[in-house]
């Protein structure tokens, strides 16, 4: 997940983000853009929360936003199979 310590959005996205990857023992990087914008450049993230699904080290979904829990949940299981 790319966020920014000053993104409301990105408060209430870490938590939900978080509980998933926990529940589904799956893994979680957390990318301040404020400390490292070069690789968020890279990675095309232009607006912050920005989460990023990847599967065998390819990006398989993208969202910007906070997520509805149930929905991303649904998401993440379908990717993590």
């Amino acid at each position: 997940m790319f966020k920014s310590p000053t993104c409301g959005p990105c408060h209430k996205a870490g938590p939900i983000v978080a509980d998933i990857a926990g529940e589904l023992g799956l893994i979680l990087s957390i990318l301040d853009v404020s400390i490292d914008p070069e690789t968020a450049r890279e990675r095309n993230v232009t607006a912050v929360p920005t989460i990023i699904l990847e599967k065998d080290a390819e990006e398989v979904y993208r969202m910007v936003g906070v997520p509805n829990r149930v929905e991303f949940e649904n998401v993440v299981k379908e990717f993590a199979k």
